[in-house]
């Protein structure tokens, strides 16, 4: 039962909390305030933002990620929760946080098979070395694209 002064700041058109929008706008600050309003929208989802959607809120860079070895934050439709994909330069969701966090934020495990092949396409591999991880991560994702096994003897 809500005290009376609550329900009367609530019947004046108090918000019980931000809208989704507000607390993700928040989020992309870096640093303990962009932290705190991710955390509390983490928290809170189930109960106070079930609109959120990732396409919804794909211009919104908050997802914090790692990319080519730095932190940035990314937004959900650009990061992706498999740390795989880190080596062929796609943003990975950050290790730090906690495990539901993919789900709730709906982040996809790895990149749609359109987006590998315009990378690719547009940025080979440039040494052997690099040809031998990448299409090591490929073979590994990509079922029927490579043979796992011929990849271990031609590295």
């Amino acid at each position: 039962m809500l005290p009376s002064i609550a329900r009367f700041l609530f019947n004046l058109g108090l918000r019980r909390c931000p809208p989704t929008e507000v607390i993700l706008g928040i989020a992309t600050k870096d640093g303990p305030r962009g932290a705190a309003a991710l955390g509390y929208f983490l928290d809170n989802w189930m109960q106070n933002f079930t609109d959120y959607t990732a396409d919804a809120h794909a211009n919104v860079a908050f997802v914090p990620s790692i990319n080519r070895g730095e932190n940035k934050l990314a937004k959900p439709t650009e990061v992706f929760s498999n740390p795989d994909w880190e080596p062929l330069g796609f943003p990975v969701l950050d290790p730090v946080l906690r495990r539901d966090t993919a789900n709730i934020l709906q982040i996809k495990d790895h990149p749609p098979t359109s987006q590998l092949i315009r990378l690719l396409e547009e940025s080979p591999p440039t040494t052997e070395t690099q040809a031998c991880e990448w299409f090591g991560v490929l073979s590994r994702h990509i079922s029927g694209a490579y043979n796992a096994r011929s990849a271990e003897y031609i590295c």
